[in-house]
């Protein structure tokens, strides 16, 4: 039952995470592409001037692309518990490298490779947590 439980919050997430990057009541369907391709160029950015742009924006940028990304660690652990690290980042970036580009494809986002990063990061953090726990308490 805890099982099905998991499972059943891990795809309703997932469903809210595609609704918030694609469907969002802040999306705009954009006139343009537009992308980032410079690593480190955001996360730089709202590094440097967090106090400037707020606690907030620096939370919602840099925290938010980690945290929201950290659940899908859960799912990609529940999928194949014994992946190695190399494997565990290499899914992430292409499964987010795929989803920046539908972004960029309906113009409703922007590409930005600062996300794919930091995307990746909070799935592969959300995968090593789960693997430092035992899965038979779920």
């Amino acid at each position: 039952m805890k099982k099905k439980i998991f499972l059943t919050s891990l795809l309703v997430y997932s469903l809210f995470l595609l609704w918030h990057m694609f469907l969002g009541p802040y999306r705009v369907s954009l006139s343009n592409y537009r992308y980032n391709l410079i690593p480190f160029k955001t996360i730089y950015l709202y590094l440097k001037g967090a106090n400037k742009i707020g606690f907030f924006y620096f939370t919602i940028n840099i925290i938010g692309n980690i945290g929201m990304f950290f659940p899908i660690g859960f799912l990609f652990f529940y999928l194949e518990k014994n992946l190695s690290l190399i494997k565990i980042i290499t899914s992430s970036l292409i499964f987010i490298t795929f989803l920046e580009f539908l972004q960029l494809t309906f113009k409703v986002g922007i590409f930005d490779i600062d996300d794919i990063i930091l995307n990746t990061f909070g799935i592969t953090l959300g995968f090593i947590f789960m693997k430092g726990h035992t899965y038979e308490k779920f």
